[in-house]
């Protein structure tokens, strides 16, 4: 596997400056494989690869694991929000709180929020 970032696109939501993509595999801790803000309503394939542009692959130890990829529609960049990819998150809900008071929105950052479901691994 190349580590190469998914293909992803969205509508457009009003109001947006930038969206930020978090992909999370809920089945190893919520363990933290992309984070990344970006303008525009799409990533092409290898977009981002590697952990050094905040995107490391999927990788189950065994089986297969559920991954989740949100895209929330952002007022403004979450103003260096602190995310270090390939490793654990408390929650998704722990991310979608920082996001919503970054910026320069106090607390109202975030316009959207949309979730896919896909798996990855042996069955």
């Amino acid at each position: 596997h190349d580590n190469l970032s998914p293909q992803l696109s969205w509508s457009e939501v009003y109001g947006a400056n930038c969206y930020a993509i978090v992909m999370i595999d809920p089945d190893a801790g919520n363990w933290l494989h992309w984070y990344a803000e970006v303008e525009g309503t799409s990533v092409e394939l290898g977009s981002f690869s590697g952990k050094d542009q905040g995107y490391v692959g999927p990788y189950p130890p065994f089986g297969s694991h559920e991954y989740e990829v949100y895209v929330f529609a952002l007022r403004d960049r979450s103003n260096g929000l602190s995310v270090d990819v390939d490793g654990p998150w408390a929650s998704i809900d722990k991310i979608t709180e920082d996001l919503a008071v970054g910026g320069a929105s106090n607390g109202g950052n975030i316009l959207a929020m949309g979730m896919i479901e896909g798996q990855f691994g042996e069955s």
